[in-house]
């Protein structure tokens, strides 16, 4: 029969990546499976959650007949963003074919009124943490689904997040984790908060029972085990969010950075216990003596994603490898051009959902590899506005990376020589699996160390660091000049 064979599933903004390993910890086969994103208007982001069960089918069979004679796969990990929230009746069927992601903009009037609903600190001391004023918390992401679609709460039985949903597809069984709900729940003990369910008008049950990440939530069914190719009683975890398994799976310790690089960045470090309260970063508990303390971005991979799908093509000629040839020719500071990424708004440090994105500076002179350049620098610019926050509790000695922007290897070098630390670049660029198969690995047998990553560093030239500073002296002047602009032209749009 083989060995017991551990799978991990990471539920990205544009895609389903997913891995499986042995008991000595090799990666046996890997698989990725994209599906849309929708846009609704007026800022609005939704995805179909039968597409992401469509993903999780393929890949999972892709998976089974990559290992066939090396092995079955035992349990499954499962992670996935905090943000979707799907709405689910008391029959299981979905309530919105389409629903809202954490990038929709909708609720920013839904914000804008819990500001004024409740006391300041208010929030802070029922949830346990302080959350930075985003559309994309579950507290604004639901007052604003209650006032726009207030029959399909109504009707709600079950409130679950892209791994939930899919975790009862595979075994039947209503489950969550407490970390995945930070927004709607008292965080550090997993408590559902009275008086924020009945300002949503909800009741606390249709948050599925808590229990921690790396618990079964139940085995796939028998019938869905026979179509996906396999064996009996494959065990399925509660699972967790893609920035804690993430963080999992590159093995953090306290006092390293991270940078976490998918449509968006987590960019933050690991710390002791004590809170950290500047209100422009994210803290959360992680494991018992460690917490998280990040600022998330709104679109870092997702401006590389833009800048390919609308600018470079056929059209320009030539392949990727030699467009990014040319980038590297490119001194830094891409001939005075900057640019900012704030083409989904912006979360930290800013927190505003009417930021937009700009090129500053264009010329004659600047040709295609300039702008891609300049949309690689902005965002390393953006990022190190946060290492300032960050640095409020010591300078980063260096930063662990992953995530799938990390294969482009002149933005490691660009995002090292910005913040001017070294960047240890993972050897398995999708931690975020990694993660989720290390929360399985004890239910296959499997040592959850044995899936532990290695690192290569990139070191900062220390000459470009400094002219990147003079560069970064004006981006930090420009999104005050032009706060007021995005909101006018957000008004005319």
């Amino acid at each position: 029969m083989g060995d017991a064979l551990v799978a991990g599933l990471d539920f990205g903004t544009s895609s389903l990546k997913a891995s499986v390993w042995n008991g000595a910890g090799e990666q046996l086969a890997t698989a990725a499976q994209a599906y849309a994103s929708y846009d609704a208007g007026s800022g609005g982001v939704e995805q179909c959650p039968n597409d992401w069960w469509q993903a999780t089918v393929a890949v999972i069979q892709r998976l089974v007949k990559a290992t066939q004679g090396r092995g079955n796969i035992a349990a499954i990990g499962l992670s996935g963003p905090i943000g979707n929230i799907v709405c689910v009746d008391s029959d299981g069927h979905l309530l919105l074919e389409r629903v809202p992601t954490w990038q929709d903009l909708r609720p920013a009037g839904a914000l804008a009124a819990m500001e004024r609903d409740f006391a300041p600190g208010q929030l802070d001391d029922w949830l346990g943490i302080h959350l930075p004023p985003g559309t994309n918390w579950p507290i604004p992401h639901l007052s604003w689904l209650a006032r726009s679609r207030p029959e399909v709460l109504a009707r709600t039985r079950w409130l679950a997040q892209t791994k939930d949903y899919i975790g009862w597809q595979l075994t039947g069984n209503w489950v969550t984790d407490a970390s995945s709900w930070r927004g709607l729940v008292h965080l550090p003990e997993g408590r559902s908060i009275p008086e924020v369910m009945a300002y949503l008008g909800l009741d606390a049950a249709v948050i599925p029972p808590r229990q921690p990440p790396g618990v079964s939530r139940g085995t796939v069914l028998p019938k869905l085990a026979e179509q996906l190719g396999l064996g009996p009683r494959v065990s399925v975890t509660t699972g967790w969010n893609d920035l804690n398994a993430a963080v999992l799976g590159g093995n953090l310790k306290r006092g390293e950075g991270f940078d976490l690089a998918g449509t968006s960045d987590h960019f933050g470090r690991v710390l002791a216990e004590t809170p950290v309260t500047d209100p422009r970063l994210t803290w959360a508990p992680y494991f018992e003596g460690m917490q998280l303390w990040y600022g998330v971005t709104a679109a870092s991979g997702g401006s590389l994603a833009w800048w390919q799908e609308n600018w470079w093509g056929e059209a320009q000629g030539g392949s990727w490898v030699r467009v990014l040839d040319d980038v590297q020719r490119v001194a830094p500071g891409s001939l005075g051009l900057l640019f900012l990424p704030h083409l989904a708004g912006e979360r930290a440090p800013l927190w505003d959902a009417k930021a937009r994105g700009a090129f500053i500076g264009l010329t004659r002179a600047h040709q295609p590899q300039h702008g891609l350049r300049a949309v690689m620098e902005g965002v390393a610019f953006h990022l190190r506005t946060i290492q300032m926050v960050l640095e409020q509790q010591g300078a980063l000695a260096y930063v662990k990376a992953a995530g799938g922007p990390m294969a482009v290897e002149p933005w490691n070098q660009i995002r090292a020589d910005i913040l001017g630390v070294p960047f240890w670049i993972a050897n398995d660029l999708q931690v975020g699996c990694r993660g989720a198969g290390m929360l399985a690995s004890e239910l296959a047998g499997v040592d959850p160390q044995q899936l532990h990553c290695g690192w290569r560093v990139v070191e900062p030239d220390p000459d470009r660091h400094a002219r990147y500073e003079e560069f970064f002296a004006v981006y930090q002047t420009l999104y005050p000049r032009l706060q007021e602009v995005f909101a006018r032209l957000g008004d005319l749009a």
